[in-house]
């Protein structure tokens, strides 16, 4: 990490806005960051006709995108529907 990061990390830290950066709802990013809902980012896809041979992805807040077997979630479904 370079040393122009960690005075921003520490700016932000002591509740000063780094220059070039803004507030929003999501948290400090650049002025020439857009902050987007994600509904206008990502579509719902939904295949359960698929042969199984697909990783299972997991979102979380602690690791980011992972394969669900890698954390202690087991989601039951229904193929039928």
């Amino acid at each position: 990490m370079n040393q122009a990061i960690k005075e921003r990390i520490e700016k932000i830290k002591r509740g000063e806005m780094p220059e070039g950066y803004k507030r929003t709802r999501a948290g400090i990013s650049p002025f020439d960051w857009d902050v987007k809902p994600s509904k206008n980012l990502f579509s719902n896809y939904n295949d359960k006709n698929h042969d199984g041979d697909l990783t299972v992805l997991s979102a979380s807040q602690e690791h980011g995108i992972i394969p669900r077997d890698k954390i202690d979630i087991d989601i039951k479904y229904n193929s039928e529907n």
